[in-house]
């Protein structure tokens, strides 16, 4: 990465336990998984949500990203690999999950657990999908799934959070441009300011990639131009009953 600089921690203290102290156990890589990060402008605070333990799901918030950031809540559910979003009317969701994707909505302050619905399964012919992130653009919802470690797709839905969504393939097996690198997968995407007309796509193997991102009238947006030929062109959406 070129000019970046660390900013902080999103979680000041692993407090999860006896465990994350060493004492009585140890929590080495049991501890918080792909977790998110996005900004309300309704409140102006930045918000920040894990998954510990496969139990419990801790937000923090902060009016910087430098923090100070403290827990602003603890939910009895686990966003296996959250995405938070925050809607136009400033409602907060979460797409999460591994296979079986859902979608939840959190109450007007963030603190609750509203409403939770599974909206996707993935088929047996993929495997498993997870890693989700969680977007609107044009009125339309997407949740960006990466197949570990090789692949990403994308969901589509065009009536609301909560689906149905449809299934489209961005890339598998597309090689990075460092030779033995890996495939670029879990993905997320970054829309300039207004003007300079492209979207970036960010991925990670073993190193992180950017790419420019194509939104297209009809199907998935792409990526590059590797991953528009290894898209599965023409191939039919599948859609959640």
């Amino acid at each position: 990465m070129v000019n970046w600089e660390f900013a902080g921690h999103a979680v000041p203290s692993l407090d999860f336990g006896a465990k994350y102290s060493l004492s009585g156990g140890q929590a080495y890589v049991d501890g918080i998984w792909a977790s998110s990060l996005t900004h309300r402008r309704s409140n102006g605070t930045f918000y920040w949500a894990g998954c510990v333990d496969f139990a419990n799901t801790h937000i923090y918030t902060a009016s910087s990203v430098e923090g100070p950031w403290n827990r602003h809540t603890t939910i009895n559910n686990c966003y296996y690999d959250a995405g938070l979003l925050v809607d136009d009317d400033d409602t907060m969701y979460v797409a999460y999950g591994n296979g079986a994707i859902s979608v939840a909505q959190l109450s007007a302050d963030g603190r609750t657990q509203v409403r939770a619905q599974q909206v996707f399964s993935t088929p047996s012919s993929i495997g498993t999908l997870e890693g989700a992130r969680f977007y609107k653009r044009n009125g339309n919802y997407y949740i960006f799934l990466t197949r570990p470690a090789n692949g990403q797709y994308i969901l589509k839905s065009t009536n609301g959070p909560f689906g149905p969504y449809e299934l489209r393939q961005v890339l598998l097996d597309l090689p990075g441009p460092i030779p033995g690198g890996g495939v670029p997968h879990q993905e997320a995407s970054s829309t300039p300011p207004a003007g300079t007309g492209t979207t970036w796509a960010s991925s990670t193997r073993t190193r992180a990639d950017a790419s420019p991102c194509s939104p297209r009238s009809r199907g998935p947006p792409t990526a590059g131009r590797s991953c528009r030929r290894s898209t599965a062109a023409g191939a039919p959406p599948t859609r959640t009953r």
